[in-house]
């Protein structure tokens, strides 16, 4: 091995300056709010601080859809403890720069201790660690960092898997079931359900890997307990989360939806020519967003199979094996990655839950955690012949050219000749392609110096991967520089008096719920399971029954919404129908109400109601009527919602099917409402039952298994 103080020091140097422009916000007060980041995840977190402190319920928001599920949404993560500690603790702004950095520091760390079980040598694991640390996947998803987050607890998964199968001693075997079944629950409390299955595919492959070439298929065993256990462990999050899934409209999309944001084949060119496209990516039917199509992480992930190829012979067995099967692993993400071009996805949208998630171009971030294993072997294996008295052969050196030849071929022929740019092809200009050549060259230049026993050939190497990972990941989270959370609403008037808090927001300019950060509550919302309601959630009469007093928007200030309801009311008549839509015109919504089975007759004038307490998922109303009435609010309904009249429980009512209600007796009452689903309490006690199995399963093992295991 080169023991060269250099290659650590222009390594550490490297991931310093890769580091440095993420902690920026963080150091000066700012945050990234591009994409998703200020439309989703800031106002996300936004609301479950505000919960936290003033000890509301996380579970209900009546900000968005004008009442949502929030928690069963699933994206926020609010049973994590990290999540838990950071929104308790810190402000917003710091606590969302620290939830982001983790994800990085976790991917590098991970990355690291796998590699480590793959028993690389220190160089090796810590340039994987940079590669996957810095991914193209993680910095273009930058926006999403409950993605990030549960992508990069992959190679965590992988190691504690290897722990199972590969100890020998009772303690260890513990340790890494509990690592297995902490992992895995972590992976689904982050909130990202996607990120949990890819998880779980992963996991499962190397499993079998590992307990092939182990020759050990008792330990799958174990394994397959522990991810139980992890699955109920996450069920204070799963199960809220399969709830609102099956009460969204997801179910109802066309399987075309499953399929947006499929990686069009073209984008094969990126893994050579990563700048040949004017936009970085090819696309022609799907919004161009790089973050979903942008395949391209690193040079030297294309550079190091030749090398594998061409020092075959020379790997351990159980080396090559594990390069076989991440090569396979890869070309499968792939496939899956190309979605409707794969022929292969298609299939999974028959699947249950699986046919609901959409974007099967985010498996390209599964091939490049592949190719990362496979660069951080060749490089190990190169810095170990470079010490060594071995040489490469001319013919060896041709071979080691073939990506950067093919860089620039594909320049050449797409770049440099104006057709393709004439014909319409979205092919960059020259030198901007040759920028990706440049560095293919560099990077086999690197690698063919280091093979040559060149000293500071291994530096080189780092060095110009970390430029290469900078260029390509790193700059685009500054595509829109940080600024102040203050800043990212200042365009937005703080609403009126009342009830013009409930508006209905139609501007380009105000993106997703960025106005619920003002006070504002929105009768819609965006969010990745939105609510399945019986009247389209933008037609008038959505916004009258949800209380909804202004269409809004930055250009035209605020329309009046034309007669909408009060937030709570006493009607007295009632009218059972099966088609909500269908008949709603024919009663007056102030005085009447539609509903799907028949109540108690409902008598006298209509009485005063008032609200008393209006917070999150907990509604106090004070009734006066001369007879019995049917109080309707304008808080969306959904299963879960429960009712007391003067502390004594009552049936729920779904006023005109989509908002809460009850009926109510004459004379003076008070009413609460709270939201307590089903799904969310069965949750918790299977998150007490998957403690409970780990704790006896892990004490099983520590003190009943043999002191030494060898099979």
């Amino acid at each position: 091995m080169i023991r060269d103080p250099g290659f650590r020091v222009v390594f550490w140097l490297s991931a310093i300056v890769l580091f440095l422009p993420l902690t920026w916000p963080l150091a000066t007060g700012r945050v990234f709010g591009y994409w998703d980041l200020g439309a989703f995840n800031i106002p996300l977190r936004y609301e479950y601080q505000n919960a936290l402190r003033h000890g509301d319920s996380v579970l209900w928001t009546s900000n968005l859809f004008s009442g949502f599920y929030i928690h069963g949404e699933g994206q926020g993560g609010f049973f994590h403890p990290v999540h838990q500690v950071l929104y308790r603790v810190f402000p917003l702004g710091i606590g969302l720069n620290l939830e982001m950095l983790a994800g990085y520091i976790g991917g590098f760390a991970g990355m690291y201790v796998f590699l480590r079980r793959l028993r690389l040598r220190t160089e090796g694991r810590l340039f994987g660690s940079l590669l996957f640390g810095f991914s193209g996947f993680t910095l273009m998803h930058y926006d999403n960092p409950n993605l990030v987050i549960v992508f990069v607890h992959i190679p965590w998964l992988l190691a504690a898997i290897d722990v199972v199968i590969a100890a020998n001693h009772r303690g260890a075997v513990a340790a890494g079931y509990a690592a297995v079944a902490a992992l895995l629950a972590s992976a689904i409390l982050f909130g990202f359900p996607q990120g949990a299955w890819w998880s779980l595919l992963t996991g499962a492959g190397f499993a079998v890997l590992r307990a092939s070439s182990a020759r050990r298929w008792r330990r799958l065993v174990p394994i397959a307990f522990a991810i139980g256990t992890g699955l109920l462990i996450g069920g204070v999050q799963l199960l809220p989360t399969l709830d609102m899934a099956a009460g969204s409209i997801r179910p109802l999309v066309p399987r075309t939806f499953a399929l947006e944001f499929s990686l069009h084949p073209l984008n094969v060119i990126q893994f050579w020519s990563p700048y040949g496209f004017v936009e970085r990516f090819y696309e022609i039917h799907e919004p161009h967003y790089l973050r979903e199509f942008g395949a391209y992480s690193a040079a030297i992930l294309l550079v190091a199979l030749p090398w594998i190829w061409v020092r075959r012979r020379s790997l351990e067995r159980e080396r090559l094996l594990i390069v076989r099967a991440a090569l396979a692993f890869a070309a499968l993400s792939l496939v899956l990655a190309f979605g409707r071009y794969g022929g292969l996805y298609p299939a999974l949208t028959h699947l249950p839950v699986l046919g609901t998630m959409r974007a099967p171009a985010r498996y390209v971030g599964l091939v490049q955690l592949s190719l990362i294993v496979i660069a951080a072997i060749a490089v190990d294996d190169l810095l170990a012949f470079g010490s060594g008295n071995g040489k490469i052969s001319r013919r060896d050196v041709v071979v080691l050219c073939i990506p950067a030849a093919l860089s620039l071929a594909t320049t050449l022929a797409f770049n440099a000749l104006p057709f393709a740019r004439h014909a319409g092809l979205p092919f960059s200009s020259l030198p901007r392609a040759a920028v990706g050549t440049a560095l293919m060259a560099a990077v086999t230049a690197c690698m063919i110096l280091t093979a040559r026993r060149t000293k500071w050939g291994p530096a080189a190497l780092v060095l110009v991967t970390a430029i290469d990972l900078g260029l390509w990941g790193v700059r685009e989270t500054w595509r829109t520089p940080p600024q102040t959370l203050a800043s990212l609403t200042e365009r937005i008037p703080p609403p009126g008096p009342g009830d013009e808090r409930n508006v209905y927001v139609l501007d380009p300019e105000l993106p997703g719920n960025l106005a619920t950060m003002k006070g504002y509550r929105l009768a819609t919302g965006y969010v990745g399971l939105p609510p399945r309601t019986n009247y389209h959630i933008s037609s008038i009469v959505s916004l009258q029954l949800s209380g909804t007093h202004y269409h809004f928007s930055l250009a035209g200030g605020k329309e009046p919404i034309p007669d909408p309801v009060a937030r709570v009311r006493l009607l007295t008549r009632a009218e059972v129908t099966d088609s909500f839509y269908r008949d709603f015109a024919r009663v007056d919504l102030h005085e009447a109400a539609l509903i799907d089975r028949p109540i108690e007759p409902l008598t006298g004038p209509p009485g005063d109601a008032h609200v008393v307490v209006d917070r999150p998922g907990d509604i106090t109303v004070d009734t006066e009527a001369p007879g019995r009435q049917l109080l309707a609010s304008s808080e969306r309904y959904y299963p879960g919602w429960r009712a007391t009249v003067d502390g004594e429980e009552t049936a729920v009512v779904a006023v005109h099917g989509d908002f809460v209600g009850c009926v109510v007796a004459p004379g003076r009452h008070r009413v609460r409402f709270w939201f307590a689903p089903r799904s969310f309490g069965m949750g918790v006690w299977t998150t007490f039952a998957g403690l409970a199995a780990l704790f006896v399963a892990v004490a099983a093992i520590a003190r009943f298994g043999r002191t030494s295991l060898h099979r």
